[in-house]
């Protein structure tokens, strides 16, 4: 475990910097731009894993210096949490500073703060970014028109390429002649009929929970989208249905 003794060695306290109190700036290695951090540089300590000590082969681990500080100052990290800076000065490892946050949290603080890019940007250069981003992703657009198997995709929603048709038809085909279930793709005690029995019972109880859900919001029970005109049915559905039985008795 990482030392107070350790880190106050190599840490300055600047004046300048200061956030209510004085930043302790880490002097030792620092992380390049860029680097899971954004703009900021963090300090880092850096570890070599016994029996690797020549820098060509090293085996070495990195330990952000600031999550050190609140280890031995504060107590443990719990997982999945960040530490966070109140001063917004990565290399600062003082306590006092330093805050447990999710990455949610984090971002919440970045924008507050107004330090994201974006939010540095003056009008016109806004302008630029925008006009740039929109013109890589216009050059780099590649549409999907034709699925893996060479159909023509023609089955589009908000722009959102959907499973193949012609795919799906083709399989259920194979699985039909093959006397399969189309849905499970196990075998088939009646033939005439088109799934298997569990794959039948299965469909017929979302059927159920589905016309459950609709009575109970006050719409139809069979297309689940206008309101009831009898005690289960639309007036658009029950034509229907009336249309239907008609037609069967002059059969």
């Amino acid at each position: 475990m990482i030392t107070r003794e350790y880190l106050l060695a190599r840490c300055r306290k600047d004046p300048k910097i200061r956030w209510k109190t004085p930043c302790w700036v880490w002097t030792q290695s620092l992380t390049r731009i860029g680097a899971s951090g954004g703009g900021q540089r963090y300090g880092q300590i850096v570890r070599h894993i016994s029996g690797h000590w020549r820098r060509g082969n090293a085996k070495m681990k990195y330990y952000r210096a600031h999550r050190a500080s609140y280890e031995a100052f504060i107590g443990p990290i719990p997982s999945g949490m960040l530490v966070c800076h109140k001063c917004d000065n990565g290399p600062c490892i003082n306590p006092a500073h330093l805050f447990l946050g999710t990455p949610l949290t984090n971002r919440r603080d970045c924008i507050r703060k107004k330090r994201s890019h974006w939010q540095r940007m003056s009008k016109s250069q806004m302008k630029r970014y925008v006009a740039k981003v929109s013109a890589t992703r216009a050059a780099n657009f590649r549409p999907q028109t034709f699925c893996r198997n060479g159909h023509t995709s023609r089955h589009k929603s908000n722009g959102r390429v959907l499973p193949c048709r012609d795919c799906a038809r083709e399989r259920n085909q194979r699985l039909k002649a093959a006397g399969l279930c189309w849905r499970c793709g196990g075998p088939r005690e009646d033939l005439t009929l088109i799934g298997c029995a569990k794959c039948r019972t299965n469909e017929l109880a979302r059927a159920k929970r589905y016309r459950m859900k609709a009575l109970k919001k006050g719409l139809c029970g069979s297309c689940h989208r206008r309101k009831l005109y009898s005690k289960t049915l639309c007036k658009s559905c029950l034509q229907k249905m009336r249309a239907h039985q008609s037609v069967q008795k002059k059969a």
